[in-house]
């Protein structure tokens, strides 16, 4: 195991061990304490209730000597207890194993002739097994008169709490294994997709964006994988519509040049002699570098927006007053189709934006209103104010766009129509002079029924 597998199997088992371990001692401790303290309060009950007896009931010390006989006597074959009767010299009296000596006193003796009742652990120095035992004072008229102990083997105990702890053992052993196999399987449901989508993402560095990745889970590794397949089909988009771009704007550049280039040719040929041929050359020319110049400023628009580099200059301006320049601009180019421009603005007019920047998008709608219309058709600009907002609406009667389209126009180097001229950055950079403005450039379109353009923009309470 390497990596990831063997980090996380070891620090999982690890952190699972560890858990186990402690909560196997303090099981242990907890077992332990529970039946030694059982056994410890069993036994002072018990002397305590035969010394009570003696204490309360018996006065005449002969007749005690045989009561205490009897009572250890009834002991004498029951194998769980030993009792024994030791006087306060130490000497024992009476034993229910019938031995008249025994081992080393203990400290449960030596209390209970301190009038106190005790328990002590200890192991008999001659068998050596474990042993508890507890003992009270035997008190007759208020007098010393011996020790009452009763003692038991803590064998069987101690065999039932080793039994406990073996099984919590083998429980938490079989589980440490149930856990590891886990592990491994759960690092592996984990660690074999992450190889999958490197070995994928390698390829995807060296170019090869065609191989997919196969989502296994629903997970945040399957949304990974789902996010590198989008990526890449992404990147292959932009390529492709890159590719797209540099053909289009090929053939865009090849157009105005060789008509430029060929116009300058046939003024130099013609010596000047006829300034109608010269004067028309020129228009076109004049045409041409102007289509040129458009596209450079888009290009340039673009490589602005791209690098975050373009700087709104916010200021107070009548949106009317441009609209009606650029309407008085795109004049003829509307007359040349027939066009009919028709403008509903109103009457309070004056904006808080960047007005050379609004221009330029007002400008782009309305010129793709002009091209996109059929002959003799009709342009509707129109603005209100809606709340907080400037609404600014271009309609055309056109021929649409085709559903399947409508979302990628505003995409960069996008062309609906690849015959059209343009670069296709013209939409995709209105938008992004929207958003810097908070606000939102919407299309809807119809194919062969026209195209309406809605411009929002958030506007101070102030405005």
């Amino acid at each position: 195991m390497t990596g990831i597998k063997k980090r996380w199997v070891k620090d999982y088992i690890l952190g699972i061990t560890i858990i186990l371990v402690i909560f196997n001692l303090s099981f242990a401790i907890i077992i332990r304490n529970y039946y030694y303290s059982s056994l410890r309060q069993l036994l002072i009950n018990k002397v305590n209730t035969a010394t009570e007896f003696f204490n309360r009931y018996v006065t005449d010390k002969d007749k005690v000597n045989l009561l205490l006989k009897n009572f250890v006597e009834d002991y004498s074959f029951n194998e769980s207890f030993l009792v024994q009767v030791w006087d306060v010299k130490g000497r024992m009296i009476y034993s229910s194993d019938g031995l008249n000596s025994g081992e080393v006193i203990q400290s449960d003796y030596i209390y209970a002739l301190q009038d106190k009742v005790h328990s002590s652990i200890y192991v008999n120095e001659i068998t050596g097994e474990k042993l508890m035992s507890a003992a009270a004072p035997i008190k007759i008229s208020n007098s010393q008169f011996g020790v009452l102990r009763i003692v038991t083997s803590l064998r069987e105990v101690d065999n039932r709490i080793r039994y406990y702890i073996t099984f919590v053992l083998f429980i938490s052993s079989i589980l440490i294994i149930f856990l590891f196999i886990l592990s491994l399987t759960f690092s592996k449901s984990i660690i074999e997709p992450i190889k999958s989508i490197n070995e994928v993402a390698k390829k995807m560095a060296k170019g090869n964006f065609d191989v997919k990745i196969t989502k296994k889970y629903n997970d945040e590794i399957g949304e990974l994988a789902e996010t590198l397949n989008y990526m890449a089909n992404e990147i292959t988009r932009m390529q492709n519509l890159k590719s797209e771009f540099i053909s289009s704007i090929s053939h865009e550049l090849r157009t105005p040049l060789t008509s430029i280039k060929g116009w300058s040719e046939t003024i130099l040929a013609s010596d000047f002699k006829d300034l109608d041929e010269v004067k028309q050359g020129l228009k076109i020319i004049s045409k041409e570098v102007d289509r040129l110049s458009d596209m450079v400023e888009d290009l340039l628009d673009f490589s602005k927006l791209e690098g975050g580099k373009i700087k709104l200059n916010i200021e107070t301006f009548s949106l009317n007053q441009e609209i009606y320049d650029i309407c008085s601009l795109y004049k003829a180019k509307a007359n040349n189709k027939g066009l009919k421009i028709t403008t509903e603005l109103d009457a309070d007019d004056i904006i808080v934006a960047d007005k050379f920047r609004i221009r330029q998008v007002i400008i782009n709608l309305i010129d793709n209103a002009i091209k996109f219309s059929k002959q003799n058709g009709n342009i509707l600009i129109n603005t209100y104010k809606e709340r907080y907002n400037i609404i600014i609406i271009v309609e055309d009667d056109g021929i649409g766009i085709p559903s399947e389209k409508i979302d990628k126009v505003k995409e960069k180097f996008y062309k609906a129509d690849i015959k059209k001229e343009g670069s296709g950055l013209g939409l995709a950079i209105c938008d992004e002079i929207i958003k810097l403005h908070k606000g939102s450039l919407i299309i809807e379109s119809s194919e062969g029924l026209g195209t309406k353009v809605t411009v929002i923009l958030p506007q101070t309470e102030a405005s």
